[in-house]
């Protein structure tokens, strides 16, 4: 069981991964392990510390709960790190765009019923 688990840990830390743009090497050099060792873990063939563990959490925006258990958004933390990202002055445009979208998105869904 606990290769099952390492190797779903694994998968949601390269998924998380590729969904930022980030390589192999410059996660690894962000978190400060080599590169052989993040493809180890992301395998599922080694476990980690805690301490990468932290450092794969806020290097990745996603939490701890989210790499260990599967129970978070994978991109929902990524999403808040690149709105805080955004200069202030274009928040209240952000805003408009956003609710467009949540507007299209229930018009479209009000359409399927």
């Amino acid at each position: 069981m606990r290769n099952e688990l390492n190797m779903d840990i694994g998968k949601r830390i390269r998924a998380q991964r590729e969904a930022l743009g980030y390589s192999r090497e410059l996660l690894a050099e962000k978190i400060e392990i080599s590169s052989r060792f993040l493809a180890d873990i992301e395998l599922g063939t080694k476990g980690m510390s805690f301490q990468t563990l932290i450092r794969l959490s806020e290097t990745l925006h996603v939490s701890t709960d989210y790499l260990l258990l599967g129970k978070e958004a994978a991109g929902s933390a990524a999403l808040f790190h690149l709105i805080a990202e955004i200069e202030p002055d274009y928040h209240q445009q952000l805003k408009q765009i956003l609710l467009a979208y949540q507007q299209t998105i229930q018009s479209a869904e009000n359409k399927k019923l």
